[in-house]
């Protein structure tokens, strides 16, 4: 059945929605000097969250991984059994990080809502990195505690000792690795389904989470339970607004909502947009621990997903996949796409082939909570170069320039976020949480775009040293100062290099310090025990002479970029 919607019936339904005496109702709150939008009934703290969706679904399909399947009431009990453990054993008080470093699990759910019940602050790791990289978000984090996996366990047996760990294995653990138990040794049955009775509020801190920005190393991303909550409760809102204009117009739905989980857990898309807003709203959660397309396409056949959601890679992989057409995707109403740029051409390849399914594209960042634009159905295939428009009713966005002044529409500046979904800090780093505000809490997102007279956004380049490859954002100074530590390297210089699949990956330029050589794959083997593989540059070009800069004596990094994007593009 084809559901002719436009965006402006959804924000017009949104617009009622959100009116006084309504549940969604959106008040002005005045928050350390400024006044925001906030939804007025939002509950306190993300317990209550959890709590919300068990009184309005508990016996809806919550979570599908491989043979197992979980009810909303089922992960609510194991979120109630394991905070009673878990608290009876290692005291959280309110605000300790307690750290998650594993694939997509279930146990990666349970984990994260068990320390944001108990009052901690999740710290969720990427799962890609090294022991080296671990080590340092571990220790800036503070976190001592750390829900893993067999691989992340391994990787951090030199880090127990040292940083005085206490490693929660979760899964099958090797006998070989140290760890203080084991996931299913800490739930408490007792519980039953009484959750915490710690106090939490609003304005306590929820989660940290690291994002690769330009510096050179990951930043920690402070968000409060109320910037969480804004996300989920604005995309909430949208989804209650469809389903209600579904329902005007008699489009009843054939299948119950089903989300497919593609991304990691420790990005906000898959953790807040995905994990979060699908347990409060009843939507089935069909999870995967990796990247596998055939798998996919048979799991939406089977569990009817209605909603897909990854980076643009996964959704090309999917279509050209050979067995494509084999498989029954009828359920299917969006193919979403976030963290990365969509090339054109995919949005109308997905208008083609996945039938009545509607392209869509979602932007945002870790320090935005995931919360930024949204750009679908009929407007995206008008605009899709277009990330959107802001997603009301709670986020703005402003084209400002270098002195924080507006500029005119179709003009060219800093795209920058408000709202209350917006992070309070870079953990441990002032000058770097000053720097990413304009006056009036505008953050900076360090792209460059314009606005046009619809309120349209488009990027067009980014301001910051980042490379973002398949939705993982790489800095490029961390992986130059890597380089740089190798020892015959006299000059370095990072950047993107256009990728058909991955959208971009990394390439080096290189001046070998005179009288050493290093050949390219012995280059990388020497990363591999420093930088995730993500991170590792797949192109490496030697120079036999000093590094090209500009008038200010920095490295030429657009000029390299420009220059060996031509050259890739003509092999």
């Amino acid at each position: 059945m084809t559901f002719n919607v436009s965006m402006e019936e959804i924000e017009a339904t949104v617009q009622a929605l959100t009116a006084e005496g309504q549940v969604y109702y959106v008040t002005d709150v005045d928050l350390e000097g400024e006044t925001y939008p906030c939804f007025q009934y939002m509950p306190p703290s993300l317990r209550e969250l959890f709590g919300l969706a068990l009184a309005n679904n508990a016996t809806k399909d919550f979570l599908v991984y491989n043979d197992e399947r979980y009810t909303v009431q089922e992960g609510y009990k194991k979120m109630c059994a394991l905070a009673k453990g878990f608290q009876e054993k290692y005291n959280i008080q309110k605000g300790d990080k307690v750290a998650i470093a594993m694939r997509n699990y279930p146990e990666w759910l349970w984990a994260f809502m068990t320390i944001v019940s108990v009052g901690g602050v999740a710290v969720p790791l990427n799962a890609w990195w090294t022991s080296e990289e671990l080590e340092y978000a571990l220790e800036n984090s503070e976190a001592k505690i750390v829900f893993c996996d067999n691989s992340r366990a391994k990787r951090m047996q030199g880090l127990i000792d040292k940083l005085g760990l206490k490693l929660i294995g979760a899964r099958k653990i090797d006998p070989d690795h140290k760890i203080d138990c084991h996931i299913d040794d800490l739930y408490d049955e007792t519980a039953g389904g009484t959750p915490p009775s710690v106090p939490i509020g609003l304005e306590d801190n929820a989660t940290l989470l690291y994002t690769s920005g330009s510096t050179d190393y990951p930043k920690g991303v402070l968000s409060t339970h109320r910037n969480v909550l804004s996300t989920i409760f604005n995309w909430g809102v949208m989804a209650t607004a469809i389903r209600l204009i579904r329902e005007k117009k008699g489009q009843e739905l054939p299948y119950d909502p089903a989300s497919m989980l593609t991304t990691p857990l420790f990005h906000v898309t898959a953790c807040h947009s995905m994990f979060l807003l699908s347990f409060v709203a009843g939507r089935k959660v069909v999870m995967i621990d990796k990247w596998e397309p055939e798998v996919v396409l048979g799991l939406i056949e089977k569990e009817r997903v209605t909603n897909f959601t990854g980076v643009p890679t996964m959704s090309m992989d999917l279509m050209m996949h050979p067995d494509f057409d084999k498989y029954d995707l009828s359920s299917l109403e969006d193919v979403s796409a976030g963290g990365a740029a969509r090339p054109i051409d995919q949005v109308r390849l997905i208008n083609e082939k996945f039938g009545e399914a509607v392209p869509t594209i979602g932007y945002g960042l870790t320090e935005t909570n995931a919360m930024g634009a949204l750009n679908s159905r009929d407007e995206y295939l008008k605009r899709p170069a277009s990330i959107g428009k802001p997603t009301k009713p709670l986020c703005d966005i402003k084209i400002l320039n270098d002195s924080g002044v507006e500029v005119a529409r179709g003009e060219v500046g800093e795209i920058c976020v408000r709202s209350t979904a917006v992070f309070k800090e870079y953990w441990k780093n002032p000058e770097a949480t000053k720097a990413a505000f304009f006056p009036g809490k505008w953050f900076r997102t360090g792209d460059l775009g314009y606005m046009d007279q619809d309120d349209y956004v488009f990027i067009v380049d980014r301001i910051k040293d980042i490379i973002i490859r398949g939705g993982e954002n790489i800095a490029c100074t961390e992986v130059e100062a890597a380089i740089d530590a190798l020892g015959s390297v006299h000059e370095v210089c990072v950047f993107a290099v256009p990728d058909e699949r991955l959208g971009e990956v990394v390439g080096a330029a290189i001046y070998l310090i005179k009288g050493t050589e290093i050949s390219a794959d012995d280059l990388r083997l020497q990363l591999a025990s420093h930088l995730a593989s993500f991170k590792i540059p797949e192109y490496i070009w030697f120079h036999d002479k000093p590094l090209p800069r500009i008038a200010t004596g920095k490295l030429d990094r657009r000029g390299l970029r420009d220059h060996y994007k031509a050259a890739v593009g003509e092999k």
